[in-house]
């Protein structure tokens, strides 16, 4: 069975020594698995954005990111509120998906974070940490935790 893994991720990558990083991880997994980054467009926030536009905000980039998920699709859903993971629980999760035959779908959110509606279609949340880090550098730190996982399966 074929590992078949996506990234769904809010916003794209300016500064070069992330895309460099980011490039080099993903030769690396793709000589493991089938292997796929989309990106959405992130919304611009106002300077002075109340809950009520931020919200909006959320929902629009909620709807760029489900177009991206398709109906079988094991969905795990990078979030500060959701299950911590080490390299081994990864490794477990992928291995368990892998066997399903499932494409696993991580999904990062933009500056605000996840709206709720993807929260919600998530079949795991994961979280990193209990520290809040740029949208950009998680992408990094899950494609790093992903090649350390699947090295150790």
């Amino acid at each position: 069975m074929i590992m078949k893994i996506k990234i769904v991720a809010v916003g794209s990558l300016k500064e070069d020594y992330y895309r460099n990083r980011l490039e080099s991880l993903k030769k690396l997994l793709r000589a493991k698995c089938e292997f796929e980054i989309a990106e959405v467009r992130d919304e611009p926030i106002p300077e002075r954005s109340g809950a009520k536009i931020e919200e909006k905000i959320k929902e629009s980039e909620a709807a760029r990111i489900l177009r991206n998920v398709k109906d079988g699709d094991c969905v795990c859903a990078l979030c500060i509120e959701g299950q911590p993971y080490d390299e081994q629980k990864l490794a477990k999760l992928l291995q368990k998906e892998t066997e399903t035959e499932r494409q696993i779908v991580f999904v990062i959110g933009g500056s605000l974070g996840l709206h709720k509606t993807v929260v919600q279609r998530a079949d795991h949340r994961i979280s990193f940490s209990n520290l809040t880090f740029p949208h950009q550098l998680m992408r990094i730190f899950l494609l790093e935790s992903l090649h350390s996982a699947i090295c150790d399966m």
